[in-house]
């Protein structure tokens, strides 16, 4: 089970942080228009005119970069958030034997 939750995890942090990076990314290196271009490509045939693909590939680029920033820092927050919950709050180790008490420090304290 710590194996399947320790996956999951991974997964989810590199998910939620690559759609933001990948915006970041394409912000840094001015790639708005090859990027929109790349997205009208893989866009599946329709009856929808090739202007308007264009039109919501620009915006979903242009949108995505802006939000991107904002993003990654509430999903880095997020993180941060459960990794403090984990460090605190995790379960304690199961005892394989019951805690008993010391005989000989019932009789020091009469």
């Amino acid at each position: 089970m710590k194996v399947v939750r320790r996956i999951l995890l991974t997964f989810l942090l590199v998910e939620s942080l690559g759609l933001p990076a990948f915006f970041l990314a394409i912000k840094h290196f001015q790639l708005e228009s090859e990027t929109a271009q790349w997205i009208v490509s893989v866009w599946p045939q329709s009856d929808v005119a090739l202007e308007d693909k264009r039109a919501v590939a620009d915006m979903l680029v242009t949108y995505g970069e802006l939000a991107a920033a904002q993003t990654l820092a509430y999903t880095a927050l997020a993180w941060i958030a459960v990794f403090i919950y984990w460090l605190f709050f995790k379960r304690a180790p199961r005892r394989t034997e019951p805690a008993s008490v010391p005989t000989d420090s019932l009789k020091a304290e009469r």
